[in-house]
């Protein structure tokens, strides 16, 4: 323990991943720490990661100091009574809110890997109607199933949505859009099973 630094350089980190938020530390961290994280992040939901980048042994909190306990101990703990608390404050978001422009790009991407559970590889708007370019037959009836008589199939490659008639901006539309391709994971994944065998 003698040859151990004043300080030390601890690596914490935050990914932001759409609206959530997933935080690190190189520490084995208490419970109350990972609940203060997700309470202070404005990111909902918060997760936090230990045991990340290294190992800095136990990461109690003061009050845990206050109690003892071998977390406390040094040797297995390594950093300072008040880390835990300097260590959370790094925790945040720098960037603040995602601009407009990347969230609609992320939201277009959502709409373009939903359109591909259905083997549906081309949306575009005719009028009160959207127009779907597909390649599997089977995959656009069980669809049009799930779509209350919306989804009409008029040929062999296209099939015309009914578009709500409150569908008045670009959000609208990919909304509606997004709702009707959720995917029905039985219907798309699991062939309805034959009556011959």
């Amino acid at each position: 323990m003698a040859e151990y630094p004043a300080t030390t350089p601890v690596p914490v980190q935050v990914f932001r991943v759409g609206e959530m938020s997933l935080a690190t530390m190189p520490c084995e961290i208490f419970c109350e720490i990972g609940l203060d994280y997700r309470r202070r992040t404005a990111l909902k939901p918060g997760f936090m990661v230990s045991l990340n980048h290294g190992y800095f042994g136990y990461l109690p909190t003061p009050r845990q100091h206050d109690l003892g306990g071998y977390e406390t101990w040094l040797g297995t703990n390594r950093l300072e009574r008040t880390a835990s608390e300097k260590l959370l404050a790094e925790l945040r978001d720098r960037f603040g809110p995602a601009p407009i422009e990347s969230m609609r790009l992320l939201e277009l991407k959502r709409l373009q890997i939903l359109s591909q559970t259905w083997q549906v590889d081309d949306i575009h708007v005719e009028g009160e109607f959207a127009v779907l370019g597909y390649r599997n037959n089977k995959l656009i009836k069980r669809l049009a199933e799930s779509a209350d008589n919306r989804l009409r199939i008029v040929d062999h490659k296209s099939a015309y949505y009914v578009l709500k008639s409150a569908v008045t901006s670009p959000e609208d539309l990919l909304e509606e859009l997004k709702s009707l391709l959720q995917p029905d994971y039985l219907a798309a994944y699991n062939p309805a099973p034959s009556a011959t065998r």
